[in-house]
């Protein structure tokens, strides 16, 4: 099951006393915890009625809303929140929800007062989750808003349990847990189209009458604008519909000439020629399903460079049996939303990646790109002989020569040229680096991934 929660004015309930043994927890030295604390409790408060203030008054609680301070020390008060769930795990109370047999357990995302809890659904963990909250809530000073928080069951857990966990908790049952993040949570009972919200959003901001006090530089602009604060978002982390971004790139057209429901306008220029960029004579606006795709081929360049990360461990433990994804995973089916992601943007991040030799201990011979910044199967084809896919260059440099007997073909010179050029330090500490090609610096860039 899984409870998302909402905690009732949040900033302003956290008791004073609760954030200095929070202080005290984490190991601030005295000075710096009595500085805190006195940007905590030196506040004043005055109420506008009508245009005027009343006379102040010093609050005995909370923390302010604004104030720079104050988000740091809310994330700190919240993860005595997940010490709790913590310690309930430890002690078995509280079963973790696992998105695979051996894979990491998740018993809760906390972000700010951004609350979801999973737990296995059964009285044990009820009573868990209801401990945990109410020692939280009574030492913090925090209230849930039970009228705002939801749960979500597995269409598994029988009727009677689900009645029985509910009342417990006093939180209602739903079948649609709705947004995290700005993400919608996909799942049994959600809409057929969780989107709609970008397309709305959009719309409004390129309302038609609007495009009649803009030149059509100007449209352009406020489409650049509007698609890079707007969907940018959500495309980062989930494949968008093709319906959806089909809609998304009307939007754009219909703006961009001066369209409208009521007056339809010639589009001078095809779209496929405004979507180009500048250097090649278009626009530069970017076309939707091709902005989704280079977005999502970040989220493979994170994965390899946040593999501690949750979200990476559980990706990683579920759909593959190495570090990282190779050109020739396996499509596991049924994958959830954020693999088929992952996957979309996998040729993208293929094609941009390059490697440089430290050990040589981690790079394919055949799959990677390390060779002047390509594979040897992009420019060899034929079989292979059993094991070879898995040849690692550690494997093929032997001292400082080459062990061509390990390949199955006869190579050219001039790939084994491009071989040999490669600087490797098979002998040295240090570890196999991932280059991004389209940059300077080797860091990950979407623009050019689009």
């Amino acid at each position: 099951m899984a409870v998302k929660l909402d905690l009732e004015k949040a900033y302003y309930r956290l008791e004073w006393s609760f954030i200095y043994r929070v202080l005290q927890a984490f190991h601030f030295p005295p000075k710096i915890s009595k500085i805190i604390m006195s940007c905590v409790t030196s506040t004043s408060t005055s109420i506008l009625v009508n245009g005027g203030a009343l006379e102040k008054f010093e609050p005995i609680r909370g923390i302010r809303q604004g104030d720079p301070l104050s988000p740091y020390i809310f994330i700190l008060c919240m993860e005595y929140l997940g010490y709790l769930i913590e310690q309930k795990c430890v002690s078995g109370g509280w079963t973790p929800l696992k998105a695979s047999k051996n894979n990491v357990g998740i018993s809760h995302l906390l972000f700010a007062d951004d609350i979801i809890l999973f737990s296995k659904a059964d009285a044990t963990g009820c009573e868990a989750i209801s401990d945990v909250l109410e020692k939280f809530c009574r030492e913090s000073g925090q209230k849930i808003s039970l009228d705002k928080s939801r749960i979500y069951f597995s269409p598994n857990v029988s009727d009677e349990l689900k009645e029985e966990i509910s009342e417990r908790l006093g939180v209602r049952e739903t079948n649609n847990i709705g947004k995290y993040l700005g993400f919608p949570l996909k799942h049994r009972g959600v809409p057929r189209n969780p989107y709609k919200f970008i397309v709305e959003r959009v719309m409004s901001k390129l309302a038609g009458w609007k495009a009649k006090f803009l030149s059509f530089a100007g449209r352009a602009v406020l489409i650049k604008s509007v698609m890079s604060a707007v969907p940018n978002h959500i495309m980062q982390g989930a494949v968008l519909p093709v319906h959806v971004c089909e809609k998304l790139d009307k939007i754009n057209r219909d703006f961009l000439w001066g369209s409208t429901n009521e007056k339809r306008r010639m589009h001078m220029v095809s779209w496929s020629k405004i979507v180009k960029s500048k250097e090649e004579g278009g626009l530069g606006i970017q076309e939707a399903r091709a902005k989704n795709i280079a977005l999502l081929s970040k989220l493979n360049w994170r994965m390899f460079h946040e593999k501690d990360a949750l979200w990476a461990k559980v990706i990683l433990n579920k759909y593959c049996s190495h570090s990282r994804i190779r050109s020739r995973d396996p499509e596991k089916l049924p994958s959830s939303p954020n693999w088929k992601a992952i996957r979309l943007g996998f040729p993208i991040f293929q094609k941009g990646i390059s490697w440089g030799i430290g050990n040589g201990a981690g790079v394919k011979v055949w799959i990677d790109n390390w060779a002047n910044g390509v594979s040897l199967r992009g420019m060899i084809e034929g079989p292979l002989r059993q094991g070879e896919q898995n040849l690692t260059v550690a494997d093929l440099c032997c001292g400082h020569n080459w062990n061509w007997d390990l390949i199955s073909f006869d190579l050219p010179q001039s790939i084994k040229e491009k071989i040999k050029a490669v600087p490797v330090q098979l002998y040295g500490s240090g570890r196999d680096t991932m280059i991004w090609k389209f940059s300077n610096n080797g860091e990950f860039i979407a623009s050019s991934a689009y």
